[in-house]
């Protein structure tokens, strides 16, 4: 947790308002401690999902969702499509929501709030691109595995539990 002693905005010293958040008294700004936004999405293709490999600490070589931190303001569908392009080159459609989960990213130590969708590629060329060491089509059946991240492994346990559900349920003739 960050924890502020001045106002980044008058450089005045910061006091604890009644709610025990940081304020300041000359601009009336109050200094909360939210959860980092993330995104991810999750490509689905004939019972497969892309997953990535991480290239860059924390949890390098481990596996992950396509995804990333938002930017200011960015809605959480918007910020998947644009990691989707920043990390794999591909042109992703958002078909469905996932869930969304908390955990703790360890650099830094702050708390995260993960969105995640189900998607469909529509376009691109596929390449390991940004923090990705390498991009992996892993049958669903197989989820979940391991991550680094606690909330990867509880979305893709997720996803297997989506991709049941919506499989087809008609019999053979």
């Amino acid at each position: 947790m960050t924890i502020y002693n001045f106002c980044s905005n008058c450089g005045s010293p910061l006091s604890t308002n009644k709610l025990n958040v940081p304020t300041c008294a000359s601009c009336n700004i109050s200094y909360y401690q939210n959860s980092k936004p993330t995104a991810g999405v999750l490509p689905v293709k004939d019972g497969m999902v892309l997953l990535s490999r991480r290239g860059e600490e924390p949890n390098i070589g481990s596996i992950d969702i396509i995804g990333g931190f938002l930017e200011e303001g960015e809605h959480p569908e918007v910020g998947a499509i644009r990691e989707a392009k920043e990390e794999t080159g591909l042109d992703i459609k958002i078909t469905d929501f996932l869930c969304i989960l908390m955990d703790t990213y360890q650099v830094g130590n702050y708390a995260i709030q993960n969105t995640y969708y189900i998607g469909e590629i529509v376009g691109g060329k596929m390449k390991p691109m940004d923090d990705v060491a390498s991009l992996e089509w892993v049958p669903i059946n197989k989820l979940p595995l391991v991550s680094g991240f606690s909330n990867v492994t509880e979305a893709l346990s997720r996803l297997k539990k989506w991709h049941q559900s919506h499989q087809s349920t008609s019999l053979p003739q």
